[in-house]
């Protein structure tokens, strides 16, 4: 089992789902993956669950300086094409440089322990893996820098804790698109 220290130290604390937690929208559950050659491992047989043990090994979703597992989040992805203008011998023409890529995700899960968790992931970059109530799952190629907002409430809504990455992908990485998710212990279904 390879494990990773970065610059960042120390590990991911652990995650707790709450009762009345519900999962809304496609994805189901985010793996958080901290550490580069773990990324690699993964990367090179995404449907071999073998490639995911040094972060599904932990018990209890508890978390380690490899990542961690979270389930029944709000998460949206949306992209956005970005154009740089470079110009030819009969005009200009727009060519795509890259993709920006923007995770919003909202916890509902409110605790102490979660705090602590979010709090630990606040600032730090980290691969991501999306696995959709289809089945598919999909893998960042590059890490996106994660901020959180602790829980706050407006009247009439639900306290929750939101978290946003965005990271713009240059034109040779994208994500690891996986049809058949490979089912993982600690993964909703």
């Amino acid at each position: 089992m390879a494990l990773c220290v970065n610059a960042c130290s120390g590990p991911l604390l652990s995650h707790q789902t709450t009762p009345c937690s519900t999962r809304l929208g496609d994805i189901r559950s985010i793996i958080f993956i901290m550490c580069k050659e773990v990324f690699d491992q993964i990367a090179a047989d995404p449907e071999n669950p073998a490639s995911w043990e040094d972060i599904t090994i932990p018990a209890n979703n508890v978390g380690n300086a490899n990542g961690v597992i979270v389930n029944d989040l709000q998460i949206e992805r949306t992209s956005e094409i970005s154009f740089v203008e470079r110009f030819v011998s009969d005009g200009t023409e727009n060519n795509s440089d890259g993709v920006t890529y923007t995770l919003n995700i909202l916890d509902q899960s409110i605790s102490c322990e979660n705090n602590e968790f979010w709090r630990s992931l606040n600032g730090r970059n980290s691969f991501v893996a999306l696995f959709y109530n289809d089945g598919r799952m999909e893998i960042s190629e590059v890490q996106f820098p994660f901020y959180t907002a602790m829980p706050s409430a407006t009247k009439n809504t639900v306290q929750t804790y939101s978290i946003e990455a965005s990271k713009k992908f240059p034109i040779s990485k994208s994500w690891i698109c996986v049809e058949n998710a490979p089912v993982l212990p600690g993964i909703n279904f």
